[in-house]
């Protein structure tokens, strides 16, 4: 059963789900983005 986030963590779940995306992204790209990430 895959864990569902509630009505209130459904944004911070996104982000941080689009801010993996972006590191595995500029990792398979060889782009270092890890910083500005960090940032975030």
């Amino acid at each position: 059963m895959e864990w569902q986030p509630l009505d209130f963590e459904r944004p911070i779940f996104e982000l941080e789900r689009r801010l993996q995306d972006l590191k595995n992204h500029s990792d398979k790209h060889d782009v270092d983005l890890d910083s500005a990430i960090k940032e975030l």
